[in-house]
């Protein structure tokens, strides 16, 4: 399978959602983004020290 193909049936996937089920989906990807923030952040002060 190639991106297209993933890229292409994500797009599907996305689109039968609900906008409730959006919403959720959102909330968590950008939850996961913070904490990887927050753990970049915190590992850049622990090597500076």
């Amino acid at each position: 399978m190639t991106d297209m193909d993933t890229h292409r049936e994500a797009r599907r996937t996305w689109r039968s959602l609900t906008p409730a089920e959006k919403q959720l989906r959102l909330g968590a990807l950008r939850r996961s983004q913070q904490q990887q923030l927050a753990r970049d952040a915190r590992a850049l002060l622990l090597t500076r020290g």
